[in-house]
C-alpha cells in the first residue's frame, strides 16, 4: 500500500514538471521556426569568430577604416539593429556587425553574462579579428561597456560613438543576486523566460521603452526578436537572468571622465532624463559632443537621415 501510495505521489508530482517541458518544448520549437525565413537586405559577409566562451557571429560590408558596431542588449536583438545606418556607413568604411555573446546566430552559453564579459569580448574582437584600431558605435547599454572597454585597452579605439547611454543605471545588487539563482535552473527559469518574452511582452516594452512611435514597432520586428530570443533553447534563461538583474549596468560616469578620443553621444529627443544626462556628460568630460535626433532609445533608426550624416562627417573628422 506504502509502494502505491508513493507511486501515486510521485505521478501527481511528476505531471506538471512534465506539462512545463513540454510548454516549453513546444514554445522553442515554434520560436525557432520563425528563424528559417530571417534574410538580409544587404551584401554582407557572414563569419564566425571562435572565441574563448563560445562562437561569436559578426558580418562585415565595405571598405576604408574599420568601424565596429555593438548592438544593444535588449532579448532578441541582433546586429538587424543597424539596418538603416548599413548602408550609408559603408560607403567610406569597413564595417564589422558583431552579434555579442547570446545574441544573433552566436553561441548561448550556460555562464553568468555580465558587462565585464562583454568588454572582454568586444576588446578581444578588436584585437584578433579586427587587428587594428577602430571607431566603435554602440547602443543603449552596450554604449557604457564599450565606453569600458576603451579605458581596459586605449590602443583598440580610435573613435566612440555612444548611443543613448545611461549616466546612473539601476545598480546590480547582492538581493538581485539571490532572485537571478533560481531563473537559471531549467523548467522555472524557462517558464519565467518564456513569459517575460512573449510576443506580447516584448511588443510592450518596444512602445514604451525603445521607440517614440509605435509605428517602428512591426509584426516583423517582434517575430525577429521573439525568435532570436528563444534562439538556444534553454540557454537562453542564462542571458535573460543576467539581463533583468541589472548585471549589464555600467553608468558612463564610471569611464567618461578617462576617455580622451573623439567621442561623440547622441540621444533621442523622448530619451528619459534627457536634460539631466546631457548636463552630467558635460561635467563628466566638456570634450565631448553631445547631439539630440528624434526618436527614444534608438534614434539611428528613428532619425537614421540625419544620424547617417551626422556619423558620417563624424568617421571622416581627423
Amino acid at each position: 500500500m506504502k509502494i502505491k501510495t508513493k507511486i501515486i505521489a510521485a505521478a501527481v508530482t511528476a505531471i506538471p514538471i512534465l506539462s512545463a517541458i513540454a510548454i516549453n518544448s513546444k514554445i522553442f520549437r515554434s520560436a525557432e521556426k520563425k528563424l528559417t525565413s530571417s534574410k538580409s537586405d544587404f551584401n554582407l559577409s557572414e563569419h564566425i569568430y571562435n572565441w574563448k566562451f563560445g562562437n561569436i557571429s559578426y558580418k562585415t560590408i565595405g571598405s576604408g577604416e574599420p568601424v565596429l558596431l555593438v548592438h544593444s542588449l535588449l532579448p532578441g536583438t541582433t546586429d538587424s539593429e543597424w539596418e538603416k545606418n548599413i548602408s550609408s556607413l559603408s560607403k567610406n568604411n569597413k564595417l564589422y556587425l558583431i552579434n555579442l555573446l547570446g545574441y544573433g546566430n552566436s553561441d548561448r552559453t550556460g555562464i553568468t553574462y555580465s558587462s565585464y564579459l562583454f568588454v572582454c569580448l568586444i576588446n578581444d574582437f578588436i584585437t584578433e579579428v579586427i587587428k587594428e584600431p577602430a571607431a566603435v558605435i554602440a547602443s543603449n547599454t552596450s554604449a557604457s561597456i564599450s565606453a569600458m572597454a576603451y579605458i581596459f585597452n586605449t590602443n583598440n579605439f580610435k573613435k566612440l560613438c555612444l548611443i543613448c547611454p545611461h549616466v546612473t543605471p539601476n545598480k546590480f545588487s547582492a538581493s538581485r543576486s539571490l532572485k537571478k539563482f533560481p531563473l537559471d535552473f531549467p523548467v522555472l527559469g524557462d517558464l519565467f523566460f518564456n513569459y517575460h518574452n512573449s510576443k506580447s511582452r516584448l511588443k510592450t516594452y518596444l512602445e514604451n521603452n525603445i521607440y517614440s512611435s509605435s509605428s517602428y514597432v512591426t509584426d516583423k520586428k517582434i517575430n525577429n526578436l521573439y525568435g532570436y530570443a528563444h534562439k538556444g533553447w534553454g540557454n537562453n534563461r542564462h542571458l535573460f537572468s543576467s539581463f533583468i538583474t541589472n548585471k549589464f549596468e555600467i553608468g558612463i560616469e564610471t569611464s567618461l571622465p578617462e576617455t580622451d578620443i573623439e567621442t561623440l553621444i547622441i540621444y533621442g529627443s523622448d530619451f528619459p532624463d534627457l536634460e539631466k544626462n546631457i548636463s552630467a556628460i558635460k561635467e563628466l568630460n566638456n570634450k565631448a559632443k553631445t547631439e539630440v535626433l528624434k526618436g527614444k532609445a534608438f534614434p539611428n533608426e528613428e532619425d537614421s537621415e540625419k544620424f547617417n550624416n551626422l556619423l558620417s562627417n563624424f568617421l571622416k573628422s581627423q
